[in-house]
């Protein structure tokens, strides 16, 4: 079930790097809970796209703040929009 949620999310990537074309994803939140599982299937996901060459493909990084990202964002966000 893990594998394939990842791929699905490597197919996700593959979707946004043709539309945005961007250097790098950082993932964050709980899916960096099990990194060590699902970043080597999105990535050998992100690698099996053919309109993806070597050179454009993004590289997938694992969030500093790793699950608590989102919670750090909400409260900064809510320290900035008092």
């Amino acid at each position: 079930m893990v594998e394939r949620a990842a791929r699905y999310m490597g197919l996700a990537l593959i979707s946004l790097t043709n539309a945005i074309d961007p250097e790098l994803f950082v993932m964050g939140g709980g899916v960096t809970r099990s990194w060590a599982l699902v970043q080597p299937t999105m990535l050998a996901t992100l690698k099996s796209s053919p309109f993806i060459k070597p050179a454009r493909r993004p590289l997938l990084r694992r969030a500093r703040l790793g699950d608590r990202a989102g919670q750090v964002g909400a409260v900064e966000w809510a320290r900035i929009n008092q």
